[in-house]
């Protein structure tokens, strides 16, 4: 069971937390795991219904902050050096655009989606017939499987069969 703090301990954590991102003026706080309504200063589009334990406990609940946040890893992850580069000398970094960043984002989004196109993956922990039988259902009507893939996994000391069919429409 939570501890439970007054509002005023609260009110102290979350400032020591977040600083002055959120609005605390309109809450009415009746305890630590009733909801209260804070408004995000960064993004006061509605206010943000949230019990005091799970606010102070992520990232503030407001979704467009989230949002942002993620878009930053992934942008990091993508700005991120190799550690195996084949040339020591160190290229000139060019600036690039908000396009050229989203599109690069898109690409390593969608990089990084199991399914390539004319081809459907299904997994079994019965038999590779079995996947290949699941992945054929999923292939779109009208389209004609070419071939197909079958490989065995070990998860967690036990066989998985994953198959991957190809087709053409």
């Amino acid at each position: 069971m939570a501890a439970r703090i007054t509002k005023d301990e609260f009110l102290a954590r979350a400032q020591q937390r977040f600083g002055d991102r959120f609005d605390y003026s309109g809450i009415h706080y009746r305890s630590y795991k009733s909801p209260i309504k804070i408004i995000c200063r960064k993004h006061p589009v509605q206010p943000i219904s949230i019990t005091p334990e799970k606010h102070l406990q992520t990232t503030g609940g407001c979704r467009h902050c989230l949002r942002e946040k993620r878009v930053e890893s992934l942008e990091r992850e993508l700005n991120r050096q190799s550690p195996n580069r084949p040339s020591p000398e160190r290229q000139p970094e060019t600036p690039i655009s908000q396009v050229q960043r989203l599109a690069l984002l898109a690409l390593l989004l969608a990089a990084s989606l199991p399914v390539q196109a004319g081809s459907i993956t299904a997994e079994s922990v019965w038999s590779e017939d079995d996947a290949t039988q699941r992945a054929e259902v999923q292939v779109p009507k009208n389209s004609t499987v070419t071939d197909s893939q079958c490989e065995t996994i070990q998860v967690r000391n036990s066989d998985r069969y994953r198959c991957t069919v190809f087709f053409k429409p």
